[in-house]
């Protein structure tokens, strides 16, 4: 317990999640995001039960959190929040990625020029600053007296919450050298009115472990969380899932862990969560992470099952060996690719691939072949296709520099939907032009049918549903779904980025309307093509007494022909109104889709429509 005789009577924390500017300048924000943060999660956790150990004394700790993705930070009034008496307001700009860096960065000047202390942390500047070399976008923020965290803080929570109350003692704290065992410590901890922005408020995250024993020259999770697994305790985790669901109603969780399967109480964690489904009945389903060579590990998918998995995320990267060798990911060598598909998808689990483009082997032809074989013969169910990008603090990021290769410098690109860096067989237009093409093909309706008419029929909503929000984010707002799905794109006038003209009133509202009559008019091209899709693969499909959007055309466009050349005695005007009711019944059929998947009903009305 901390002795106070600063005089200083409530600390108030705002934990800030930044967002990152699209290519407009403008923050990239939805009136509803997909899912929640688990750093504000784990943080918010970590504070809590800080004050509830009452760390700092008679010092009240006060925390919000504040995702950008989904809310506008209120510089102004957070640093009134200052000049109250006995307060004092600290703002941890939290789990920091690369391309969310400028954005953070320009939120920390704003306090910081406002006179409040400010904290930055996460993977970028975890990785970008160390006692010995501090990159120069990490020593601006220190010369305007922002203070650094690398690494993970368990271990040291209390020992930061005492310098944020008083002063901090040195700009830069480091812990990537010891991170913390996870077998004690809290868990993230959720928020009712946080989940409430997102698509599915009744879903959170949780990390079970940390680290990947593998060593892929693109990944920079290693060089921060490490390569030595590190596990939360299994009972504990499953407490904590029950008392969500009791207390809050949680029920569906973002394992969030880089490679669960690596956890070495996988098993244990499974049984646990067959208990609470099996057992105790509760209706808990969840989301993870795996290595693709998992299939091999004994009643791995079988309790994966069991225990409510219904989506795989599987590093899948590349199927050019030669790529795979260079990129150090050698374990997925010598796998049946498409046997490991098939047995996820057998135990009726959705696979997404994550798959990269833009190896140093990959050439134009080898990149389309590669499309052929991973929709023809692989058949994963879902695509989270990034532009192969040096991350800071990955190898690759490493060797580009120690070889000179030019980088782009500009980090906000760091997305995995822009290409950074140089390619010995493609130029930046025409890598650019392959991923689009290839996110286009994948997400084809004949691809999408295929999928469809193979998964397991009570997935068949869950795969439509990614089917729309990825095309939705990739093909419409042509962003990376991890930053570009949501629903209702908000853009604010003021919040644009340094260099970017702020347009005028009138010039941003009527370029917002035309922004969003186009947006509609291609979500709508969308629903009819998913339409035709729900034509040909749903099993209730015939009984809408349609057969494709072929067969709808071709009967409007005769009556139309009709009409406008007189020949009004050719009108069908009661198969017009049958086709119109039943036209409009399978269009509303793919809103429910969204529905049913997202569960907006529950986001609007606080009632869920579906269980």
């Amino acid at each position: 317990m901390s002795k106070n005789q600063s005089g200083l009577q409530n600390l108030k924390l705002y934990l800030i999640r930044p967002s990152k500017y699209d290519d407009e300048g403008y923050v990239i924000q939805h009136w509803v995001a997909l899912m929640s943060n688990n750093t504000l999660n784990v943080l918010y956790g970590l504070a809590e039960d800080a004050r509830q150990r009452r760390v700092l004394g008679d010092i009240a700790i006060e925390t919000h959190w504040l995702d950008e993705t989904v809310q506008k930070i209120p510089i102004e009034k957070i640093s009134r929040a200052q000049h109250l008496p006995h307060v004092k307001v600290v703002v941890l700009l939290v789990g920091v990625q690369t391309n969310q860096f400028p954005r953070a960065a320009d939120i920390a000047r704003a306090f910081r020029k406002n006179g409040v202390e400010v904290w930055i942390g996460g993977f970028h500047v975890s990785t970008m600053s160390n006692p010995s070399t501090v990159s120069p976008e990490i020593q601006a923020l220190l010369d305007v007296g922002v203070t650094v965290v690398r690494g993970e803080v368990e271990d040291h929570w209390d020992e930061l919450l005492r310098a944020m109350a008083f002063s901090p003692e040195q700009p830069i704290y480091d812990f990537i050298a010891h991170p913390p065992a996870l077998v004690n410590q809290p868990l993230p901890r959720p928020s009712p009115s946080y989940q409430r922005h997102f698509l599915v408020p009744r879903h959170t995250t949780l990390d079970t472990s940390r680290g990947c024993p593998f060593d892929c020259n693109f990944c920079s999770v290693i060089h921060v969380h490490g390569r030595r697994m590190r596990c939360r305790d299994p009972k504990t985790i499953i407490d904590t899932i029950r008392s969500n669901y009791q207390n809050y109603g949680l029920c569906h969780y973002f394992f969030t862990d880089d490679n669960i399967a690596r956890n070495p109480k996988w098993e244990e964690l499974f049984d646990g969560l067959i208990h609470l489904n099996k057992v105790e009945r509760l209706p808990l389903s969840f989301t993870m992470q795996t290595d693709l060579a998992s299939v091999r590990l004994p009643n791995f998918v079988k309790k994966a099952e069991l225990a409510g998995c219904s989506l795989v995320f599987i590093g899948l990267e590349s199927l050019n060996p030669e790529n795979l060798k260079d990129a150090s990911k050698r374990h997925n060598l010598n796998m049946d690719y498409q046997q490991a598909f098939a047995t996820w998808r057998a135990a009726g689990i959705v696979t997404i691939a994550g798959y990269i483009i833009g190896f140093p082997h990959d050439t134009a032809s080898s990149v389309r072949e590669q499309m052929r074989q991973l929709i023809e013969e692989v058949q994963p169910d879902s695509l989270y296709l990034s532009a192969l990008m040096p991350l800071p603090g990955s190898r690759l990021y490493q060797e580009s520099i120690a070889g000179d290769i030019s980088l782009e410098t500009d980090f906000n690109c760091y997305d995995g939907a822009h290409v950074v860096m140089p390619h010995p067989h493609l130029s930046a237009s025409e890598w650019q032009d392959l991923y689009w093409e290839f996110t286009s093909m994948f997400y084809s309706p004949e691809n999408i049918s295929a999928i469809l008419r193979r998964i397991k029929s009570n997935r068949y909503w869950d795969v439509m549903s990614a089917a729309l929000l990825a095309q939705g984010a990739n093909l419409i707002h042509h962003k990376h779904p991890t930053v570009g799905g949501g629903v209702w794109c908000v853009k604010d006038r003021l919040s644009r980025r340094p260099g970017f003209p702020i347009p005028g009133r009138w010039e941003h509202v009527t370029g917002r309307i035309r922004e969003k009559f186009h947006h509609a008019r291609q979500w709508f091209n969308l629903a009819l093509k998913m339409q035709d899709v729900w034509l040909q693969t749903h099993p209730l499909a015939p009984y809408s007494g349609l057969n494709s959007r072929r067969t709808l055309d071709e009967f409007w466009n005769r009556n139309w022909e009709h009409a406008r050349s007189g020949r009004f005695w050719k009108l069908q005007p009661i198969h017009a109104v049958i086709y119109l009711a039943r036209e409009i019944w399978v269009l509303l059929t793919i809103g429910a889709a969204a529905i049913k998947g997202l569960n907006v009903v529950y986001v609007l009305t606080g009632r869920r429509m579906w269980d």
